[in-house]
């Protein structure tokens, strides 16, 4: 049977007999050892999974994010803010923003921490699920050093394979005045 895109956009095998979508079963016995793994605490000697394209669907993803991701030692590299977000660009340049809230080359490391720690990783969700891709967004507030007020934008993380998240990028969006 071959895999084709099923209800909901998933990667589903086709059968031809019954004219019906049937979720890989890979994917199935994935999800049950992730549940019970995770969820119930059962010890089932496999390890879970990490999502593979073409074999796991986004409901297998959800299930990793909330439950299987190493949220508490986010990686953010160095390079991230000083060759990335502080550095002006021609094309989605964060730095001019990054500047009027306070932030530049000089004071790197304190960017960094207020993107780690204002981030709500409670509520992180699925951005993209591709061949090459598996990243969440979540919510990030940074301090506005000039006005004293918070900076409302959405943080992109990547999933490793050891389940750790790396920083991606920092998504503008608009100012929400809510004071410290």
């Amino acid at each position: 049977m071959p895999y084709k895109k099923g209800g909901g956009n998933k990667p589903e095998l086709y059968s031809e007999k019954t004219g019906e979508y049937v979720r890989n079963p890979r994917c199935i016995e994935d999800e049950k050892n992730l549940v019970m793994n995770k969820i119930f605490g059962v010890e089932t000697n496999k390890p879970i999974s990490y999502p593979i394209f073409g074999v796991h669907d986004e409901e297998y993803c959800e299930l990793v994010i909330k439950y299987c991701l190493d949220i508490n030692n986010p990686l953010l590299e160095v390079d991230k803010l000083t060759c990335y977000l502080l550095v002006q660009k021609d094309k989605n340049d964060k730095s001019t923003l990054l500047n009027q809230l306070g932030y530049d080359l000089s004071n790197w490391k304190e960017l960094g921490e207020q993107i780690i720690k204002g981030t709500n990783f409670k509520k992180k969700r699925l951005s993209r699920y591709q061949s090459n891709a598996f990243t969440i967004s979540a919510e990030t507030k940074i301090v506005n050093k000039k006005t004293n007020s918070y900076y409302s934008c959405t943080t992109i993380w990547a999933v490793q394979f050891n389940f750790k998240i790396r920083f991606v990028t920092l998504i503008p969006e608009i100012y929400k005045d809510e004071k410290n």
